[in-house]
């Protein structure tokens, strides 16, 4: 079993502090990205304008983070187009369920294409995957939702659940990068 390493809980304690959802798609680009209602009881979802803006904030947020991380990029871009578009997708669904929106889940779903999203640990299967990529690939999401203007409280209600995924992903116990392109 993985361990949360201590250093990656105090980043991701102090960095997911406003990040996973902006403006949907067609949006006034002058309004607020964030736009929150006063509904304590209002799921993550709905707080921050349903799932087609949570699904923004995967696209436009946490995506170009992962493929502008020289750390982990080349494993994204070795997908091709077509298998970034269904790894948006799929993420857009998965992060939407864990935001609690109404009708969606990620167990079951497919793209826009009919393809299946897989459980983690058949995406992930023979990566070859170590803690410090998965620790890159938090950092990224933390960064984007952070960009994107999500609370730091909400970027902590969802930890929990993002950094269960590590035993299913992380196949290499180690903190070093497997395929990180970054030149000193």
């Amino acid at each position: 079993m993985h361990h949360l390493h201590t250093p990656l809980l105090l980043r991701v304690t102090t960095l997911v502090a406003v990040t996973l959802l902006s403006l949907a798609p067609g949006c006034d680009s002058g309004s607020d990205p964030m736009v929150e209602s006063d509904a304590s009881s209002a799921s993550l979802c709905q707080r921050y304008g349903g799932a087609a803006n949570v699904g923004g904030v995967v696209a436009d947020y946490v995506v170009p983070e992962l493929l502008g991380d020289c750390r982990v990029q080349s494993r994204f871009a070795a997908l091709g187009e077509a298998g970034q578009t269904h790894l948006v997708q799929c993420l857009q669904i998965q992060v939407q369920e864990v935001f609690g929106c109404d009708g969606v889940q990620y167990a079951g779903a497919t793209d826009a294409n009919g393809g299946a999203c897989r459980s983690m640990t058949a995406a992930h299967a023979g990566l070859g995957i170590s803690d410090g990529d998965f620790d890159a690939v938090i950092e990224d999401i933390v960064a984007g939702m952070q960009a994107a203007g999500v609370a730091q409280a909400d970027i902590d209600a969802v930890a929990p659940t993002v950094l269960g995924l590590r035993d299913p992903i992380v196949e290499v116990s180690s903190d070093a990068l497997t395929e990180a392109t970054c030149t000193p």
